[in-house]
């Protein structure tokens, strides 16, 4: 009897040593090692048709600061910004309903802002893209998410989609995970 306790409290250990493992190994960090402020909405605007007209308008919150960047009446980003001045995570929104006008134009930003990341905008690249947005449906109520895999800077890019009904409202959250 003492042997299988033991047993037992071994095999929980080892459930429980694998468990706090796994969720050791992915971290959230900042969205590029290199990225600033200024060199994303750059290389953002360098490739997008609905560029970001300014983004003067920020907050300081202890050792992050939030930028406002505003494109056009419906379309907007928040841009956290860590003390290293890395981005840290974005927030997309798109006011209003979600027509298929404005379902491309939402496509559009959502690539365009990964390409200013440096994600490849070769053609496979952009099916990833189109299949992770797709993932999203920026129509449907509920909460989703999607997630694209960056071999290239050692991370996985994590979307979150939710709907405020209120206003109306979608809001894609873009944070990075690394093991």
């Amino acid at each position: 009897m003492k042997r299988m306790r033991l047993i037992f409290s071994m095999m929980l250990m080892g459930i429980c040593l694998f468990a706090v493992t796994a969720h050791a190994q992915e971290t959230k960090v900042q969205l590029h090692d290199t990225m600033t402020l200024d060199s994303f909405v750059e290389a953002y605007n360098g490739v997008s048709e609905y560029p970001i007209a300014d983004y003067s308008t920020h907050s300081t919150k202890g050792d992050y600061e939030a930028y406002i960047a505003e494109i056009d009446p419906t379309a907007s980003m928040v841009i956290h910004v860590n003390g290293e001045g890395k981005i840290s995570n974005l927030v997309f929104a798109h006011r209003g309903d979600v027509s298929e006008e404005a379902r491309k134009k939402m496509m559009s930003i959502f690539a365009c802002i990964n390409i200013a990341f440096g994600y490849p905008a070769t053609e496979n690249g952009m099916d990833y893209l189109a299949e992770a947005f797709q993932r999203l449906d920026v129509s449907a109520p509920e909460i989703l998410a999607a997630r694209l895999k960056r071999a290239d800077i050692q991370r996985d890019y994590t979307f979150v989609k939710r709907v405020v009904e209120e206003q109306p409202m979608q809001i894609i959250l873009m944070e990075a995970v690394a093991e």
